[in-house]
């Protein structure tokens, strides 16, 4: 992702997009990088206003939302992989492992766990498919958990009433309250 405008700017000026990124506040964004600044508000404003720093702004702020999607997209390839990997790949033919630097990206991202004796291979623990795709459909929406909720000792949960008294009974309560205390 290119940052054309954010690399025009001054050192001074990109720390400040920065804070402004991370704060959201141009004043406080300022004092960030300015701690003895006085008038804070007066030169964030003026800082707003320089050249390059607002289209500044808008790149950072893309390349953190495309930063977020590449990582949220990699969440979802490595769920699927772990509910769909090919497992067979790990054996060969004569039911000894397999190199694991052959192993495809798919399968290397259903390995939970590897032992080695002597420096081989001997054990390979892979995620459970269920738990896998049961994550993934989470993920996806495709698949929401429903809670029943219950009362003490499973009963049914009991509404409470709700009671509607006058002013004249509610000062009568109050005395009443005020008199056991």
């Amino acid at each position: 992702m290119e940052l054309e405008h954010y690399l025009a700017l001054k050192r001074t000026h990109q720390r400040f997009v920065d804070a402004y990124i991370d704060i959201g506040i141009a004043s406080k964004a300022l004092l960030a990088v300015r701690p003895k600044a006085k008038r804070a508000k007066e030169l964030a404003w003026q800082w707003m206003k320089l050249p390059g720093v607002k289209e500044a702004i808008e790149e950072r702020k893309a390349q953190e939302r495309h930063a977020f999607e590449d990582r949220r997209q990699r969440h979802l390839e490595a769920l699927w992989n772990r509910a769909n990997a090919d497992r067979t790949l790990l054996i060969d033919t004569s039911k000894n492992p397999t190199d694991p630097s052959e192993w495809p990206q798919e399968l290397r991202d259903c390995i939970e766990a590897l032992e080695f004796e002597g420096g081989v291979l001997t054990k390979v623990r892979t995620s459970n498919r269920n738990e896998a795709s049961k994550l993934l459909s989470q993920h996806m929406s495709w698949l929401t958990e429903r809670h029943e909720h219950t009362g003490a000792n499973g009963q049914p949960l009991m509404p409470r009433q709700l009671v509607i008294v006058t002013q004249a009974e509610a000062e009568r309560l109050d005395r009443e309250l005020d008199s056991e205390v």
